[in-house]
């Protein structure tokens, strides 16, 4: 079962964190170009939960 993010949010997150999407690909270990897709409402709507896990440990973040 995937998980609807909420886009602005994330990208929000990520700049009060001082990342750039480049170093959030390298934290997750994914390509920039996926990374910029979960950021950008063109391809990715929703998530699997170990991905929303990984972002969250990643932004140092609760998910709820």
């Amino acid at each position: 079962m995937d998980i609807k993010i909420d886009k602005e949010r994330l990208t929000k997150i990520r700049k009060l964190k001082k990342l750039t999407q480049a170093e959030m690909a390298l934290r997750l270990n994914i390509s920039l170009r996926t990374y910029s897709d979960y950021e950008n409402t063109s391809v990715k709507g929703s998530l699997s939960h170990l991905e929303v896990f990984r972002l969250s440990v990643a932004l140092n973040v609760v998910v709820s």
